[in-house]
């Protein structure tokens, strides 16, 4: 169990941190798209390790936390290093899974972003829209977040091509453009997974499996280890 432990990482954030350091390691970026300012904090929020010391008062908005931190440009190949072996070196105690359903933030948040009406909703997947960008929410790859045992996801839909959109389509109206991905949050009542709260939402065997096989489970070299 402890190597299965090991083993066991939030795949979608060892990617994203991957793919960003990646792309902007390369002066020819031209397609970084969506709520990038968001990433920080919801990392920030579940991994402790790389989480900047100093900013432990926090109110509403949640993100606007850490809206004031500066990563200093020195050093920054180490610290490059330092994340990947946090990452690496992560055990699934170290998760901090379900970070604002603790007191403190239950404090600072509005009542009704809580009532069931929402709360419903942050388990649907749909799509997510912002004017000029669209994402999607596929929440059934992070079934945890919710107190949920995470099983094997459905294929993840990609909308890669939807970065190179916006809502300025010259005479084109973006509701109208792309009325599919409009259609689908109207239509997001529809597509709320229901989930069954666990005391230990560890992954299932099944989904281990499958991780191994398929993730890439290390971005520091082996010599690290």
């Amino acid at each position: 169990m402890e190597e299965e432990a090991r083993m066991y990482r939030l795949n979608d954030v060892v990617y994203v941190a991957g793919f960003i350091d990646q792309e902007l390691s390369s002066i020819n970026v031209v397609n970084l798209a969506g709520p990038l300012q968001l990433l920080p904090s919801w990392i920030f929020w579940r991994f402790s390790c790389l989480r900047p010391s100093g900013f432990n008062i926090f109110g509403f908005p949640l993100a606007s936390r850490w809206v004031e931190y500066l990563p200093r440009n020195n050093a920054v190949d180490q610290r490059v290093v330092a994340a990947r072996l946090c990452l690496d070196r992560l055990r699934v105690h170290n998760i901090v899974w379900e970070p604002y359903s603790s007191p403190e933030v239950a404090a600072v948040v509005h009542p009704e972003i809580l009532v069931d009406e929402h709360h419903r909703l942050w388990t649907a997947v749909t799509s997510l829209i912002y004017f000029a960008a669209i994402e999607w929410h596929q929440v059934d790859r992070v079934m945890p977040q919710f107190g949920g045992v995470q099983h094997l996801p459905q294929l993840a839909l990609n909308i890669d091509w939807l970065h190179a959109k916006d809502g300025r389509g010259g005479d084109r109206w973006f509701p109208t453009y792309y009325r599919e991905w409009h259609q689908h949050w109207e239509d997001r009542h529809a597509t709320v997974i229901p989930v069954d709260r666990v005391a230990d939402p560890s992954p299932s065997a099944e989904y281990l499996d499958w991780w191994c096989r398929v993730a890439h489970r290390f971005l520091s070299p082996e010599v690290a280890f």
